[in-house]
């Protein structure tokens, strides 16, 4: 359907016009790069994963949360398998103002880990899921796009579910193996060191170029009053 477009803008970074999370959260990347951010004590934070899902039925993760709580404790906030509730588990979170994103960080906050679970296994399909637990102080526990890499400060930013695939078992996830290697991570892990960056340049050139690209939208406003000036002076 998007052939029946002149212009299309998506989150596929080959196109012309595409848009990115990254981008959308360069104001914190740079208040990180700065030093200016304040992060949760690792050895305050629980020594569990939270997760908010909505969408239930959707990619198999009401699944997968049920089959990691088996093997690490779970608190999943969402419409679906929930098992806790904010106001009751954090109260302090529930009150706050600004809408659910505010609500949602702090929670995190409180977590050594979050499941960030794309919709689909798509190249360049890369939500908001993983900023959040990112921008939080938690590492996000990471299952979606194959090149991630190209949109993380650090590809060890992120512990990648796709590491702990038995492919001997069709490429079931190894709970078991995963939960074992959670309980290893620690304040020195490789996992928090992106955030001591001072200079974003020893981010990566892809991920600097996909939190650099210009907004879209202003793209093809540009694009289009050039090539209506161009029409009137060849007239």
């Amino acid at each position: 359907y998007q052939n029946q477009y002149d212009l299309v803008v998506s989150f596929h970074t080959f196109r012309k016009y595409h848009f990115t999370w990254t981008y959308r959260f360069l104001p914190e990347f740079e208040q990180i790069a700065a030093g200016k951010k304040q992060w949760p004590v690792w050895g305050k934070q629980r020594d569990a994963i939270a997760i908010f899902v909505s969408r239930c039925g959707k990619g198999g993760r009401d699944q997968v949360i049920r089959e990691l709580g088996k093997h690490f404790t779970v608190h999943s906030f969402g419409k679906c398998a929930k098992t806790h509730k904010v106001e009751v588990e954090h109260q302090d979170c529930s009150v706050l103002g600004g809408g659910r994103y505010p609500q949602k960080l702090c929670v995190f906050g409180k977590y050594k880990f979050v499941l960030a679970l794309d919709n689909t296994r798509e190249t360049d399909y890369v939500t908001e899921k993983v900023y959040h637990g990112l921008m939080s102080g938690a590492v996000p526990l990471y299952d979606g796009a194959p090149n991630i890499g190209d949109f993380l400060p650090s590809k060890d930013a992120v512990v990648h579910l796709a590491d702990f695939k038995d492919e001997a078992k069709d490429g079931a996830l190894n709970y078991q193996r995963l939960a074992e290697y959670l309980k290893g991570v620690d304040a020195d892990s490789k996992h928090l060191e992106w955030r001591k960056t001072r200079d974003v340049e020893q981010w990566g050139a892809r991920f600097l170029k996909n939190m650099r690209h210009e907004e879209p939208t202003c793209s093809i406003c540009r694009d289009v009053a050039e090539k209506r000036c161009n029409n009137k002076a060849k007239k």
